[in-house]
């Protein structure tokens, strides 16, 4: 109830507490994934690079989500023992430093990511290079380390926005819907609006 009227966030709220555990589990199974990756060569398992780059696209947007929900946040990579974990300082980078770093794992990604998928719902290039144009445009509006509040507007970061939006349009493949309210409706799932949509299904027989 108070953090829907906006009455204070305390420590002791477990919703809190779980979102941070459960999203750095999602973390450290990226980390997993990309550890066993390394450890195949590309003649082993030739699609290699192209799930590293998908699993780089998701473990940013993990990062991504944790930063706008609680600023300052910890972070590592797949280097880190896990023993490690607990002498990190939540402090030791700042919001524009994670997004730097954020941005250059985006780069990377792509550049290991095919234009296409042929499986619905894969993660390629385009979507990381979108993905790359949000948070410039989150780091553009640049923030009062001391209350959060807006401090002033990046020009270049906000031209990056737009150089990286531009290039996807004119290549094909994006475009609005015709009607709005088409969003809604399930026969509009990953049609020309759709950037980034998580697939999901039902009875379908797979087993656990």
């Amino acid at each position: 109830h108070y953090l829907e009227i906006s009455d204070g966030i305390f420590t002791t709220e477990g919703i809190l507490d779980s979102k941070w555990f459960y999203t750095y589990c999602l973390i450290s199974r990226c980390h997993n994934a990309i550890r066993s990756l390394k450890q195949l060569s590309k003649d082993e398992y030739s699609s290699r690079d192209v799930r590293l780059g998908e699993i780089k696209v998701i473990r940013v947007h993990h990062y991504f989500d944790m930063m706008r929900i609680f600023n300052y946040v910890p972070y590592f990579d797949e280097t880190i023992e896990p023993d490690d974990h607990m002498k990190l300082n939540n402090r030791e980078f700042s919001r524009d430093q994670l997004l730097e770093k954020l941005i250059k794992e985006l780069q990377d990604a792509a550049d290991l990511l095919p234009e296409k998928q042929t499986e619905v719902g894969r993660i390629n290039t385009r979507i990381a290079k979108a993905y790359e144009a949000k948070l410039w445009l989150y780091r553009a509006y640049e923030q009062n380390p001391e209350n959060n509040q807006l401090a002033s507007i990046n020009k270049e970061y906000l031209q990056n926005v737009l150089d990286i939006t531009e290039t996807l349009i004119s290549e094909g493949g994006y475009d609005l819907l015709k009607d709005f309210q088409h969003l809604d409706l399930v026969e509009y799932d990953n049609k020309s609006e759709s950037v980034f949509e998580v697939q999901y299904s039902v009875s379908d027989g797979t087993q656990f």
